[in-house]
This record gives C-alpha cells, sequence and structure tokens, in this order.
C-alpha cells in the first residue's frame, strides 16, 4: 500500500489544484471523515495518484475564550 511521503508534494485533491495549506484545507473542508479523496502528489519529479481516507480531528482539550 502507498501512502503520503514526507517529500511528496500534493498538486491536486479530486480534481482541484491545490498550492498550499490554505487550498487544501478548503479541498477537503466539506468532506465527510471516512470519505475517500484521491491526492495527487509529486514523488522524485514524478506524479503518484493516492487513494487517501480522511479522518475525523479530534480535539484533545477545548479551551475557553476569555
Amino acid at each position: 500500500m502507498m501512502g503520503l511521503k514526507n517529500e511528496d508534494i500534493i498538486i491536486d485533491i479530486d480534481g482541484e489544484e491545490v498550492w498550499g495549506i490554505a487550498s487544501i484545507a478548503k479541498a477537503i473542508i466539506n468532506k465527510k471523515p471516512s470519505s475517500v479523496v484521491l491526492i495527487k502528489a509529486l514523488r522524485e519529479c514524478k506524479l503518484v495518484e493516492i487513494d487517501y481516507q480522511l479522518l475525523e480531528l479530534e480535539l484533545v482539550k477545548k479551551v475557553p475564550l476569555r
């Protein structure tokens, strides 16, 4: 099974071009946890396609606003 590696450069998520963390967040914000997205990335100057299952982020501790 091939997954993302630290050196991968993500360029596309489900057909939406991405170029940084804000556009990656925008591409997945409305997706449900456990849904699978197709990620295209550059790895060692080659294009790789990875099916990636999204997980739900759980907050460890809620901090009250002051």
